[in-house]
């Protein structure tokens, strides 16, 4: 279902992306070991997936695993074959593709990029919310209240 682009405050176009917002202010988070993991809705090809993210300012695109990516019927045909870097400096395979949307509460982003991160690092969510989707929108954390707030 695309979104309603009409009722958006704020709208950045470009070719490859459609950030929309709307009046939501906040977003519920939980932070656990000082990691926020934000509640991600992940649309492609008819599929919907709810999703648990670790918000990742240092991630340049948004990473998902090959779980989520099944369950969103990514196809390996249908990417860029490269290698990623991960925060430990060592290198990993990894595709590159677009999902249909990416959205947390009403900030939408359509014909998102994410990377299909290939090793799996058993860290408790489904991937990073990078910034491939966090640069269109501004935020801050409230960590006593567990609250993204959009500025």
């Amino acid at each position: 279902v695309p979104p309603n682009k009409e009722n958006s405050d704020k709208s950045k176009t470009n070719p490859d992306h459609t950030p929309v917002e709307n009046k939501q202010v906040s977003t519920k988070i939980s932070i656990l070991n000082n990691v926020i993991l934000v509640p991600v809705v992940f649309r492609n090809k008819g599929r919907k997936f709810k999703a648990r993210m670790i918000l990742d300012t240092g991630a340049s695109v948004t990473t998902i695993y090959p779980t989520l990516a099944s369950k969103l019927n990514i196809r390996k045909n249908k990417v860029s074959l490269g290698k990623s870097m991960i925060a430990n400096g060592t290198t990993t395979d990894s595709l590159l593709t677009k999902v249909d949307y990416l959205e947390v509460d009403d900030k939408i982003l359509a014909n998102a990029e994410v990377v299909v991160m290939m090793e799996h690092n058993n860290i408790g969510a489904d991937g990073l919310l990078g910034n491939s989707f966090l640069r269109f929108f501004n935020f801050t954390i409230d960590y006593d209240k567990q609250l993204l707030r959009w500025n």
